[in-house]
């Protein structure tokens, strides 16, 4: 299965999203690099989603940034796994993955192919010492709950600038379990492997693994909007309803601590998930 398409499946399952699109939207605007899947969230802001399957030179991402951030979209980066260094390997990484990895919350997200479904997962730059070599921390396969959006501050000089930025809101994992996972020895983790030449007897196992835990199979949207509320699928009405409440009024823009924008954000996401819930129970 290709990965945007795969891709636009998991990413319409969303409460926020109200479709995907493989092709470009019209636009007279003048592109480094066409996005491979274009997100159209609730509130009316758009995602790029690009997979980089080849490496990008530093100024190539930068232009596509400026361009998205300028026309009020959010960019999210996907690099394809034989792009990116080993687990545990020590090394000074190339300036276009430094900037995408801090374009993303410290992270960088990738993919696997090589079995029955997709999955997504993502590296961590730690520090090593004081020089500019970084240790490399894969971490574990995740489940897309969510896909989010924000403007931020980005500090290498590369890509210095403020920007809008899409993620997938995954945890910090480097600081929690990384230093007890261990990552199937899967070819395509190097940069030198090719990505479609994957010993499967080898590494099929590892994949069920993950595949036959329970968090593996992706929420409903009705879930999602549960999750959303913070509220069990089995909870009452007036359960359902004393969270939408509690919730809206500490995100509501007139009394937020918030900025405007991501406060209206959240309260237009909290409605939607309300009201979907509502009219599914026939409330």
């Amino acid at each position: 299965m290709a990965l945007n398409r795969w891709l636009k499946t998991q990413l319409e399952r969303l409460v926020g999203v109200q479709r995907c699109t493989l092709n470009k939207p019209a636009s007279v605007v003048s592109r480094a690099r066409e996005p491979d899947l274009t997100v159209y969230m609730w509130t009316g802001i758009l995602i790029h989603v690009y997979i980089l399957t080849e490496e990008l030179k530093t100024r190539t991402l930068k232009s596509v940034i400026q361009t998205d951030t300028s026309t009020g979209i959010a960019s999210l980066f996907i690099v394809a796994p034989h792009l990116l260094p080993a687990h545990n390997e020590v090394l000074t990484p190339p300036e276009w993955l430094t900037a995408i990895h801090a374009l993303t919350s410290e992270h960088i997200y990738t993919y696997n192919l090589d079995d029955a479904e997709p999955y997504l997962w993502q590296i961590h730059f730690d520090t090593a010492g004081y020089t500019e070599q970084r240790r490399v921390v894969h971490g574990p396969p995740f489940i897309i709950h969510q896909i989010r959006y924000s403007r931020i501050t980005v500090k290498p000089r590369s890509i210095k600038g403020f920007w809008m930025v899409a993620d997938f809101g995954t945890s910090t994992f480097w600081k929690s379990d990384a230093q007890h996972y261990q990552p199937p020895p899967r070819r395509q983790y190097g940069r030198a492997s090719n990505p479609s030449d994957t010993n499967r007897s080898q590494n099929g196992p590892h994949q069920q693994d993950y595949a036959q835990t329970p968090a593996s199979r992706p929420k409903s949207r009705l879930e999602e909007a549960f999750a959303l509320l913070g509220v069990e699928s089995s909870a009452s009405r007036e359960d359902v309803k004393a969270a939408f409440r509690k919730l809206a009024f500490e995100v509501h823009p007139d009394v937020s601590q918030l900025a405007k924008d991501e406060a209206e954000a959240r309260f237009k996401l909290l409605s939607e998930a309300y009201e979907y819930i509502r009219t599914y129970k026939h409330w």
